[in-house]
Protein backbone atom coordinates (compact mmCIF):
# COMPACT_ATOMS: atom_id res chain seq x y z
CA UNK A 1 0.00 0.00 0.00
CA UNK A 2 0.71 3.60 -0.26
CA UNK A 3 1.35 4.37 3.43
CA UNK A 4 3.69 1.11 3.68
CA UNK A 5 5.84 1.91 0.87
CA UNK A 6 6.35 5.79 2.46
CA UNK A 7 7.73 4.68 5.65
CA UNK A 8 9.60 1.84 4.27
CA UNK A 9 11.32 4.72 2.02
CA UNK A 10 12.04 6.58 5.28
CA UNK A 11 13.30 3.66 7.25
CA UNK A 12 15.56 2.91 3.76
CA UNK A 13 17.48 6.89 4.64
CA UNK A 14 17.49 6.37 8.32
CA UNK A 15 19.25 3.27 7.52
CA UNK A 16 21.23 5.11 5.64
CA UNK A 17 22.49 6.98 8.46
CA UNK A 18 22.63 4.09 10.72
CA UNK A 19 25.12 2.69 8.46
CA UNK A 20 27.35 5.18 8.46
CA UNK A 21 27.08 5.75 11.99
CA UNK A 22 28.39 2.30 12.94
CA UNK A 23 30.73 2.42 10.17
CA UNK A 24 32.74 5.07 12.46
CA UNK A 25 32.65 2.99 15.36
CA UNK A 26 30.09 4.27 17.26
CA UNK A 27 29.23 3.07 20.52
CA UNK A 28 26.38 0.91 20.93
CA UNK A 29 23.90 2.89 23.11
CA UNK A 30 24.31 5.63 21.00
CA UNK A 31 23.34 3.32 17.90
CA UNK A 32 20.44 1.81 19.88
CA UNK A 33 18.80 5.65 20.50
CA UNK A 34 19.51 6.31 17.50
CA UNK A 35 17.79 2.94 15.97
CA UNK A 36 14.55 3.65 18.56
CA UNK A 37 14.30 7.09 17.60
CA UNK A 38 14.68 7.40 13.91
CA UNK A 39 13.69 4.26 12.89
CA UNK A 40 11.21 2.12 15.19
CA UNK A 41 9.54 5.55 15.26
CA UNK A 42 8.50 6.03 12.12
CA UNK A 43 6.55 2.26 11.76
CA UNK A 44 5.26 1.99 15.46
CA UNK A 45 3.71 5.96 14.86
CA UNK A 46 0.48 4.24 12.94
CA UNK A 47 1.52 0.47 13.68
CA UNK A 48 -2.41 0.44 15.87
CA UNK A 49 -3.96 1.70 12.43
CA UNK A 50 -2.54 -0.54 9.88
CA UNK A 51 -0.69 -3.17 11.56
CA UNK A 52 -3.32 -5.68 11.44
CA UNK A 53 -4.02 -5.50 7.93
CA UNK A 54 -0.67 -4.77 6.51
CA UNK A 55 0.26 -7.15 3.68
CA UNK A 56 2.56 -9.73 4.55
CA UNK A 57 5.28 -8.54 1.86
CA UNK A 58 5.08 -5.07 3.26
CA UNK A 59 5.59 -6.23 6.26
CA UNK A 60 8.24 -8.49 5.68
CA UNK A 61 10.16 -5.46 4.15
CA UNK A 62 10.01 -3.66 7.07
CA UNK A 63 10.84 -6.81 9.28
CA UNK A 64 14.28 -7.08 6.97
CA UNK A 65 15.47 -3.71 8.09
CA UNK A 66 15.07 -3.91 11.31
CA UNK A 67 16.77 -7.37 11.55
CA UNK A 68 19.74 -5.50 9.68
CA UNK A 69 19.82 -2.56 11.67
CA UNK A 70 19.78 -4.65 14.94
CA UNK A 71 22.60 -6.55 13.16
CA UNK A 72 24.46 -3.07 12.94
CA UNK A 73 23.55 -2.78 16.71
CA UNK A 74 24.98 -6.39 17.45
CA UNK A 75 21.95 -6.88 18.98
CA UNK A 76 20.63 -10.74 18.13
CA UNK A 77 17.16 -10.24 20.14
CA UNK A 78 15.29 -7.90 17.62
CA UNK A 79 11.67 -7.58 17.71
CA UNK A 80 9.78 -7.95 14.71
CA UNK A 81 6.85 -5.85 13.62
CA UNK A 82 4.45 -8.70 15.15
CA UNK A 83 6.58 -7.84 18.76
CA UNK A 84 6.07 -4.03 18.17
CA UNK A 85 2.42 -4.54 17.71
CA UNK A 86 1.21 -6.50 20.46
CA UNK A 87 3.02 -4.35 22.64
CA UNK A 88 1.75 -0.97 21.25
CA UNK A 89 -1.45 -2.63 21.03
CA UNK A 90 -1.78 -3.20 24.80
CA UNK A 91 -0.59 0.49 25.92
CA UNK A 92 -3.33 1.21 23.63
CA UNK A 93 -5.83 -0.75 25.55
CA UNK A 94 -5.45 -0.15 28.55
CA UNK A 95 -5.29 3.39 28.55
CA UNK A 96 -8.49 3.17 26.50
CA UNK A 97 -9.91 0.96 29.59
CA UNK A 98 -8.49 3.31 31.87
CA UNK A 99 -9.94 6.73 29.85
CA UNK A 100 -13.62 6.30 30.90
CA UNK A 101 -14.43 9.25 28.19
CA UNK A 102 -12.38 7.54 25.05
CA UNK A 103 -14.85 6.84 22.15
CA UNK A 104 -13.76 3.43 22.18
CA UNK A 105 -14.10 2.79 25.89
CA UNK A 106 -17.96 1.18 26.04
CA UNK A 107 -17.28 -0.80 23.07
CA UNK A 108 -14.78 -3.03 25.13
CA UNK A 109 -16.44 -5.33 27.47
CA UNK A 110 -15.09 -7.86 29.23
CA UNK A 111 -16.68 -11.03 31.30
CA UNK A 112 -17.58 -11.11 34.51
CA UNK A 113 -16.67 -14.65 35.87
CA UNK A 114 -13.41 -14.66 33.49
CA UNK A 115 -12.09 -10.79 33.18
CA UNK A 116 -11.55 -11.81 29.43
CA UNK A 117 -12.82 -9.52 26.72
CA UNK A 118 -16.34 -10.23 25.03
CA UNK A 119 -15.92 -10.37 20.92
CA UNK A 120 -17.67 -7.64 18.93
CA UNK A 121 -19.93 -8.82 16.65
CA UNK A 122 -18.50 -8.21 13.08
CA UNK A 123 -19.43 -9.15 9.56
CA UNK A 124 -15.56 -8.49 7.94
CA UNK A 125 -12.46 -10.09 8.85
CA UNK A 126 -11.39 -6.51 8.17
CA UNK A 127 -12.38 -5.84 11.36
CA UNK A 128 -10.96 -8.73 13.29
CA UNK A 129 -7.47 -7.25 11.85
CA UNK A 130 -8.40 -3.96 13.21
CA UNK A 131 -6.95 -2.70 16.52
CA UNK A 132 -10.23 -4.02 18.46
CA UNK A 133 -10.31 -7.26 17.11
CA UNK A 134 -6.07 -7.48 17.47
CA UNK A 135 -5.86 -6.40 20.85
CA UNK A 136 -8.44 -9.00 21.95
CA UNK A 137 -5.81 -11.71 20.91
CA UNK A 138 -2.65 -9.86 21.73
CA UNK A 139 -3.45 -8.59 25.31
CA UNK A 140 -4.33 -11.51 26.75
CA UNK A 141 -7.59 -10.73 27.36
CA UNK A 142 -8.77 -13.65 25.87
CA UNK A 143 -7.72 -17.05 25.14
CA UNK A 144 -8.92 -18.08 22.25
CA UNK A 145 -8.93 -16.54 18.64
CA UNK A 146 -11.38 -13.99 17.33
CA UNK A 147 -14.72 -15.44 15.85
CA UNK A 148 -16.27 -13.84 12.55
CA UNK A 149 -19.92 -13.78 13.46
CA UNK A 150 -22.55 -13.27 11.09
Amino acid sequence: SKNSSHIQKKINQRLFFMKKHSSFIVDKILLNLFYESCIVSLFTFCINAWGGNIRSKDKEKINRVVKLSNKLMKNPNFKSVDDWLILFCKRKLKSIIADTSHPLNHLIKTSTRSGRQIPLNTTTNTHLNSFLGRSRTTTGLSRDRPTRRL
